[in-house]
């Protein structure tokens, strides 16, 4: 399986650190994200997608961490959920983040 879940050494990231060719993990007091860069092969996106899903999962069950979750789709500005919106309008500011990777 080459998708995977891993958590960077600083877990903490600022938005526009995020590469637009994966998928993350953003955990925020008002929901959980799964954020879809804009440059994510349709190869992958399934697998990536489905990835992150089970890790949000496995954080909701053993981390007590909230329930509600977002798709975010990078590459459809227009349709930016307002969950979104509400959780970073204060700035571009850090996030707590994982990202499922795949191939170089």
């Amino acid at each position: 399986d080459y998708a995977s879940s891993e958590v960077t050494d600083s877990p903490t990231k600022t938005l526009a650190e995020l590469d637009p060719r994966g998928v993350f993990v953003l955990r925020t007091p008002m929901a959980m994200f799964i954020w879809v860069g804009s440059n994510t092969t349709d190869d992958h996106l399934n697998k990536f997608i489905d990835c992150a899903s089970k890790h949000v999962n496995r954080l909701q069950k053993s981390e007590n961490a909230i329930k509600t979750t977002v798709l975010f789709l990078e590459a459809v500005p227009e349709k930016t959920p307002e969950e979104w919106r509400e959780a970073f309008s204060f700035s571009w500011g850090s996030i707590e983040g994982t990202s499922a990777s795949g191939p170089p």
